[in-house]
């Protein structure tokens, strides 16, 4: 649609929009100027000149109609929203053509308009029917109109609201730059959403299902016209989303139309041209193939009447049937996407599916803008997919009630969360863990036996767990969640520790996480479930003492060094008038830190811890990375794995853990 199209709609929009406002405003001045004040005679005229239909039956009318007639003020309101959001700035650049169409088309048109226009606007005026001695046929012809009005406005106020609603639960489609995706756990919604928009949207929907099959049967004739491209077309705007739809006939047959239509088109391009002898523009076919060589960089397809060819990098050729289903995914994505009316919404369910990753972006960033008159709708699971489209909008689908009751957000974009991270997270039931490390790490294999209630996310260093922890717990308004951080000690003050407990922000009282699965209780059950040699356990506890010795000065340096840091964190220098000044306060920062003093207390801990082989402190203030392999080690082969393993089949040593290392959560 150009824009002069466009600009022809939306003012029809608005005149249309306009006269539904004043036809509900007609049925409020009904009410006032006639109904309420002349009620008992109106049922008495109407009963004589319409049958002798029973009064119940028109007091019963006339209750809904007053009931119906307060639902218009919602209606009233409503629109002149919708008036004025046409008015807003930048409106008309924003609005996209197809929800224009929508409006017009789903919205503003219902016949019990028509059916009360006229009749409205000849009550609206007040009448007092005891003293105009109106003729028979005038008084028949006005309680003619208050029937047609009282017959149809229930109708018209119920469907006009619920079109509203359906309005409401599509206006994320009213303003598309490029495209939308849709996320959301199964059961939320994603897949009867889109097939209402299908209904919604109508004849500018084209629904590319999640199920497909590339088998493909021999063309055995050469078609022209345009009838199978209208086949393809029709296919499109079936609502064969979700698992239940279609069968296996169908989708097999859907891939060889497709290429039945893309053969028919080009012929027909091509006999236009020789009988018009003149120049004629690409066939779908020749643009198909010509994207699919794009993207298919090590093989080259070309049509060679009847069959289309694929040749190798080594000038082999073979047949179409022998691409991969991968390579025949990506031709029919672009065939289906190029063969789909103008001005489309192209729904596609797993736009993933049969693709590998190398490509997913490249083939749609490609055939977006080959069809940038058209809105792209995805429906996805793959949450690389859903960031990689980073012009698009994102819609989350937090629940769903049959028959049509959705709860769907824009995804926001600003809350201090990685948007793949927010997306994984955003429809989590169970509270959220943030630790530190991977999926692969100690912290979440240890977290994920010690506290399976919670949906556990590792994001790296301990900066990421605060700072993701607190932006998600300032977003309750969306995730209607919460959620904790766990950190290792390192060496975090307790002043910082128990500020942190205040935002659910724990830090575990041993340096490194991995120091847990080398406590002591957990090294004597591993001694005995294992059968470890008897001397086993002793050797484990001295290696400990001898790391510690062997990598004293280390730690302490290491601990200084972090206090130094804090505490220079903790007293930034004062704003000063004068160079003079500014020394002054470096200085007296300066003389806050005794380095010698820190040294010393640090040093006395550690010849303390080994003086007295104070087993427990010594793994609460070693930092050394390998220390497990190092004490395990001297346990069992491969300890990490094996504690962690006996942990999880033995609840007792999962409560003593929790008791001993985690009671603050």
């Amino acid at each position: 649609m150009d824009e002069n199209e466009k600009y022809k709609l939306l003012n029809k929009v608005k005149e249309n929009t306009e006269q539904y406002i004043n036809i509900f405003k007609g049925l409020q001045i009904l009410l006032s100027t006639n109904i309420n004040t002349q009620e008992n005679h109106i049922i008495n005229l109407l009963m004589k000149y319409r049958g002798g239909t029973e009064e119940v039956f028109w007091k019963s009318q006339l209750s809904d109609f007053k009931e119906n007639t307060n639902k218009s003020q919602l209606i009233i309101k409503r629109l002149n929203e919708l008036m004025s959001s046409f008015n807003e700035e930048n409106f008309f650049q924003n609005i996209a053509s197809q929800y224009l169409k929508f409006i017009d088309s789903e919205i503003l048109s219902d016949p019990n308009i028509e059916e009360i226009k006229h009749p409205i606007s000849r009550l609206n005026k007040k009448i007092d029917l005891h003293d105009l001695g109106l003729a028979y046929d005038e008084k028949y012809q006005f309680i003619n109109n208050i029937s047609h009005v009282l017959n149809h406005s229930k109708d018209l106020s119920e469907t006009f609201l619920r079109k509203l609603a359906h309005l409401d639960t599509f206006e994320h489609f009213k303003s598309i730059d490029h495209s939308i995706v849709i996320i959301g756990a199964n059961g939320s919604g994603k897949s009867s959403f889109s097939r209402n928009a299908k209904k919604a949207l109508g004849g500018n929907v084209a629904i590319i299902s999640a199920q497909k099959l590339f088998t493909l049967q021999k063309i055995s004739t050469i078609p022209v016209g345009t009838n199978t491209i209208q086949g393809v077309r029709n296919y499109q705007s079936n609502e064969k989303l979700g698992n239940k739809w279609g069968s296996y006939s169908e989708y097999g047959q859907d891939f060889y139309n497709l290429i039945l239509a893309l053969i028919a088109e080009h012929n027909t391009q091509a006999n236009d041209f020789y009988s018009k002898n003149g120049g004629r523009e690409s066939s779908i076919l020749e643009q198909t193939i010509s994207l699919w060589n794009e993207i298919i960089q090590h093989r080259s397809m070309s049509y060679q009447i009847p069959d289309i060819k694929i040749q190798t990098t080594d000038k082999s050729e073979y047949e179409f049937p022998q691409l991969s289903d991968g390579e025949k995914a990506v031709f029919y994505y672009i065939a289906n996407i190029m063969i789909a009316k103008k001005d489309s919404y192209i729904i596609i369910d797993e736009p993933e599916n049969h693709l590998h990753s190398g490509i997913v972006s490249k083939l749609w960033d490609k055939l977006e803008k080959n069809r940038d008159d058209c809105k792209f709708i995805y429906l996805t699971h793959d949450l690389k997919f859903a960031s990689s489209r980073f012009q698009a909008k994102k819609l989350w689908s937090k629940s769903y009630k049959e028959p049509a009751k959705w709860d769907i957000v824009p995804l926001p974009s600003d809350r201090g969360l990685p948007e793949e991270l927010l997306m994984e997270i955003i429809g989590f039931r169970k509270k959220i863990l943030f630790c530190e490390g991977e999926f692969s790490s100690t912290d979440y294999n240890l977290y994920k036996i010690l506290l399976p209630n919670y949906d556990i996310r590792p994001v790296g260093g301990h900066i990421n767990v605060i700072n993701y922890t607190r932006a998600f717990n300032r977003s309750t308004d969306l995730f209607n969640n919460s959620a904790i951080g766990i950190i290792d000690g390192d060496f975090h003050s307790e002043e910082a520790k128990l500020s942190w407990e205040k935002e659910s922000i724990y830090s575990i009282d041993v340096h490194e996480v991995e120091n847990i699965l080398c406590d002591e209780h957990l090294l004597r059950t591993a001694h005995s479930n294992f059968c470890s040699e008897q001397e086993a356990l002793e050797s484990a506890k001295n290696q400990l003492f001898l790391t510690v010795h062997n990598n004293k000065s280390h730690h302490v340096t290491q601990y200084v060094t972090q206090k130094i840091n804090e505490i220079l964190k903790n007293n930034f220098i004062k704003e000063a008038n004068a160079k003079e000044d500014l020394k002054v306060n470096f200085n007296e920062s300066i003389n806050l830190i005794d380095i010698d003093k820190i040294y010393n207390e640090r040093l006395s801990l550690f010849d303390n811890i080994l003086q007295n082989r104070e087993y427990d402190l010594a793994i609460k203030h070693i930092n050394h990375k390998g220390l497990i392999h190092t004490v395990g080690g001297q346990i069992v082969k491969d300890y990490k794995k094996r504690i962690l393993r006996l942990i999880e089949s033995k609840p007792e040593m999962v409560d003593y853990l929790k008791k001993k290392y985690f009671s603050k959560i």
